[in-house]
């Protein structure tokens, strides 16, 4: 079972912080998570690895789904992410081409804050 933490940033804004292991097993929990808040007009998220222990395609299919949710609706999304080993996840999978990746959480919410992208594609 994965554990994830929520925050409240701003208005229609959040920090996703999955705990321990997002796979297969794991992914329709978050996914769950990521619905919930996107009912909740949430389209804006920072969603944090730096909890994570491990990292497989499963839960990158989750992070492009909601991606393709939120866009549409003006959304943006940002991940950090400074373990090497999800990092190179992320690098093999080309999500730095889709998603902004900072290497600290108070980065990603100033530039959240100052309305920098956090969208690569956007």
């Amino acid at each position: 079972m994965l554990f994830s933490e929520t925050k409240e940033l701003t208005n229609h804004a959040v920090l996703l912080e999955p705990v321990g292991e997002l796979d297969i097993s794991t992914a329709p929990e978050f996914e769950a998570t990521v619905d919930k808040q996107i009912a909740k007009k949430n389209y804006n998220m920072i969603i944090s690895l730096e909890k994570l222990r491990f990292l497989d395609s499963t839960g990158v299919r989750v992070f492009i789904g909601a991606y393709k949710r939120v866009k549409p609706l003006g959304g943006r999304i940002g991940l950090v992410c400074s373990n090497p080993m999800l990092r190179r996840v992320l690098l093999v999978t080309q999500l730095e081409n889709l998603f902004k990746i900072f290497d600290c959480t108070d980065g990603a919410i100033q530039a959240f804050m100052n309305r920098r992208p956090l969208l690569n594609g956007a």
